[in-house]
């Protein structure tokens, strides 16, 4: 599942020119025509409560097809923190790209069987690699928690576990082996060297402000 998983998520980041992060959603959306509603939002176009919609549904959000719009479409609860709404339209989104859903099942099943459980986490796994490509975040040299969420736009938990995994696969050092892996570097080539840039500069005006206050001391 994990090299499923990786080649889709590479594939969906050439294919929607991602080049840059944190990764923008609504433009994603927008690019593929696929509607995206807040709870609020799409409470009041079907005339149910928001607290209706979460107990049918999901507390974060979900996708399904629309026959009558002839698209897909993503509402997701605003009232969280948008990091965690990043997160969740991505989850929703890779349903959609991994064909979880169609014009055929156009929407999952609320019961958690074996296989909607696998279903989940494929989407999880996709929505990760999307957000925190490992290639950019080892560019970026991105392994602690709080730079990868800032660079990221998700939560500090998140963060956390893929800062665990970057680590590991720094371990490794198994980088650049595959052509889809490379493809997405290049991608991201000028985000990065801006992204470094920027970090060099913070670093050194650090340094020149510790200097300065211990000379002044």
């Amino acid at each position: 599942m994990r090299d499923y998983l990786q080649h889709a998520a590479w594939r969906f980041i050439l294919d929607q020119n991602i080049n840059s992060l944190p990764v923008d959603p609504f433009r994603i959306a927008r690019k593929n025509g696929w509607i995206i509603y807040t709870y609020e939002e799409f409470a009041t176009l079907v005339n149910k409560s928001v607290e209706t919609l979460i107990s049918r549904y999901e507390n974060d959000g979900f996708a399904f097809w629309s026959r009558r719009d002839g698209c897909f479409i993503i509402c997701y609860n605003s009232t969280l923190p948008f990091s965690v709404c990043r997160w969740t339209l991505l989850h929703e989104m890779a349903h959609i790209y991994l064909k979880h859903i169609s014009s055929e099942n156009p929407l999952l099943s609320r019961v958690r069987t074996q296989e909607r459980s696998l279903l989940e986490v494929e989407a999880q796994g996709f929505a990760r690699r999307v957000l925190c490509p490992s290639i950019v975040l080892h560019n970026c040299k991105a392994f602690e928690p709080e730079e990868i969420m800032r660079l990221c736009g998700i939560s500090r938990e998140a963060a956390g576990y893929r800062s665990d995994y970057i680590k590991k696969l720094e371990l490794r050092g198994k980088f650049r082996v595959d052509p889809l892996e490379i493809q997405v570097e290049d991608q991201f080539f000028c985000f990065v060297r801006k992204y470094n840039i920027q970090k060099l500069k913070r670093i050194t005006y650090n340094f020149l402000f510790e200097i300065a206050g211990e000379i002044s001391a």
